[in-house]
């Protein structure tokens, strides 16, 4: 479009004798030179109006390029940032699992390991199978007690929390009793206690 201008206005330039020189006639004619220079001025407009929208053609052509260029780059932002978030769920989610059904067995190894005190107070506070058994039900409790801790660091999730402690707290008043019945009986509270922590567990996972 330029182009387009420019050869209008070397056109009027040859067609009214301008070569590069200044021309004798042009002075001798004032309307004459009046008219050449409104025609010399309605050429130049074009010419600069072609050069403005050829100029424009291409700041609009950069402006669209590097339009695309951000539009591109915030695409693959966000997909990143959707499959980082979807790597950190998954991963926290693994991390949880682990940690609960950990504590949930050595909850179970713990629950188990009280019988035996109870039964090994018969032959005697002294007698070495008692003492062992004793060793053995302290050592379980460390591993539940630990196993919780791991519980508490993967989940924020008070009512969780506060389940797994119930069920940690009621494997341990097992040691309490004092006969079969009231063994039997903080048993049951145990193994509810475990149970309430296991489907809390398993709803903070579906969901």
């Amino acid at each position: 479009m330029w182009l387009e201008g420019y050869q209008a206005l070397l056109g009027w330039r040859a067609e009214h004798g301008f070569s590069g020189g200044h021309s004798n006639a042009s002075d001798d004619d004032p309307g004459e030179n009046t008219g050449r220079s409104e025609a010399w001025w309605q050429a130049r407009c074009l010419c600069s109006t072609a050069c403005m929208s050829s100029a424009l053609a291409s700041l609009m052509a950069v402006a669209g390029t590097l339009l695309g260029s951000f539009l591109t780059f915030l695409f693959q932002r966000m997909t990143v940032d959707r499959a980082e978030a979807f790597a950190w769920r998954r991963l926290t989610r693994e991390e949880r699992m682990a940690a609960y059904s950990g504590f949930a067995e050595a909850v179970v190894a713990y629950r188990r390991a009280q019988y035996d005190p109870f039964h090994r107070r018969a032959e005697g506070q002294d007698s070495p199978a008692l003492v062992n058994a004793l060793t053995e039900s302290y050592h379980r409790r460390m591993l539940a007690q630990q196993a919780l801790f791991r519980v508490q660091l993967v989940t924020d999730d008070a009512d969780l929390v506060l389940h797994a402690e119930t069920a940690l707290e009621a494997t341990r008043l097992m040691a309490e009793a004092m006969d079969r019945p009231s063994l039997e009986s903080s048993t049951n509270r145990a193994k509810q206690a475990l149970s309430a922590f296991i489907l809390a567990a398993g709803d903070q996972l579906r969901t």
